[in-house]
């Protein structure tokens, strides 16, 4: 389905509750509220960190993670480029 890599959170590794899958792509969602858009402020809402299993696509999501992984940066889900660990937002889509 998906490229994907092993995921540790809070110091266990992750498995998809799904199909049992250890294989993960990261994302990053936004967690939109209705007032924070109605004052068009939705950068201020949270993200979540978002699992998709490389097996079946099922999703997991987290509220800040502790996330440990072989690679220390994170896909943007605009525009594709390499986000820095411990950086929130993408230098490409600022």
């Amino acid at each position: 389905m998906t490229e994907g890599k092993p995921v540790e959170v809070k110091d266990k590794k992750l498995v998809c509750s799904h199909c049992g899958g250890d294989s993960f792509a990261e994302r990053h969602a936004k967690l939109n509220t209705t007032l924070m858009t109605l004052f068009d402020m939705d950068w201020l809402n949270k993200t979540a960190d978002v699992f998709v299993c490389a097996n079946c696509g099922h999703l997991e999501w987290f509220l800040n993670p502790e996330v440990a992984s072989d690679d220390d940066s994170t896909e943007c889900v605009s525009c594709g480029a390499k986000i820095p660990k411990g950086h929130e937002r993408c230098s490409r889509c600022k």
